[in-house]
């Protein structure tokens, strides 16, 4: 199935730290080094590129580097310490982004949403819910990040809780909840709400269409897969594998070569249904 993933900007101005801090390894007492203080006026523009470059950093694994460069900003903004809370469970160290979450000088939605991923990531689904009570407002991506978190702890009920009690539901939403019911064999639960949805995108019929593969029905998926306006790579190769399940080669193998961009996941589908 298909992994959701939740995405959003950051944005809001806070206190800063002061510069030319030594810096330790990571787990290892750092945070104390954070010590909240004003300091003088910074160009925006250079915290936006700092900010950039933490994230950049992070994401190639080199949050050591990263974190020396948020130490050494002489201003930062929520966007910065939402960048460093990020950076740190991305890469394992996920006890350091809570402890520097509790430092922050001011939150915005963003930031409860990030440590809510980081939970869910680091398969700490209790914590999760725990932020996401505690947090004092929400929007809808709060919703949706601890609905795919319970589904993928396989916590049905209480994802399926959290969708009937959210105030405004978008696609991604009931993605979540079609994609919790398939994984779990409730197929026709998952068809009764795929059917219900006020909207649906790629990735809403993708879902859908690998579920039904996935259990075993692939006469629903084939049908689903024929109505379905824009098929993608991920779609055709889940048809791909039905086919390759039925014993149907001839009927993959047309369908493979009508993928324009194949990946790798195309081709081991093809490769692993001709064995």
């Amino acid at each position: 199935m298909l992994v959701l993933c939740f995405s959003q900007q950051l944005f809001r101005q806070c206190n800063s730290l002061p510069p030319k801090i030594q810096i330790p390894n990571p787990s290892r007492n750092f945070i104390p080094y954070f010590l909240l203080q004003t300091v003088g006026h910074h160009s925006a523009r250079n915290v936006y590129a700092c900010n950039v470059r933490i994230g950049v950093l992070s994401r190639a694994g080199k949050v050591e580097v990263a974190r020396q460069l948020f130490d050494e900003m002489p201003t930062r903004d929520v966007v910065s310490w939402n960048a460093m809370v990020t950076g740190f469970w991305q890469n394992g160290y996920f006890d350091d982004s809570k402890r520097l979450f509790d430092l922050m000088p001011a939150r915005n939605v963003v930031s409860w949403n990030l440590m809510i991923a980081g939970c869910v990531e680091n398969e700490r689904i209790d914590e999760a819910f725990g932020y996401f009570c505690t947090m004092p407002k929400r929007n809808t991506a709060s919703w949706n990040a601890m609905i795919s978190g319970f589904v993928r702890c396989g916590r049905l009920e209480d994802a399926g809780r959290l969708f009937d009690e959210m105030p405004r539901r978008n696609v991604i939403s009931y993605t979540a909840m079609i994609n919790g019911y398939a994984q779990n064999g409730e197929i026709e639960r998952a068809r009764a709400l795929f059917d219900c949805m006020p909207s649906k995108n790629a990735v809403s019929w993708t879902v859908m269409i690998s579920g039904y593969v996935e259990n075993g029905r692939f006469e629903e998926a084939r049908k689903l897969f024929d109505q379905m306006p824009d098929k993608n790579v991920v779609a055709m190769t889940a048809m791909i594998t039905g086919y390759c399940k039925e014993g149907k080669m001839g009927n993959a193998r047309i369908l493979f070569e009508e993928i324009q961009f194949r990946d790798c996941i195309s081709f081991n589908a093809m490769i692993t249904g001709t064995y």
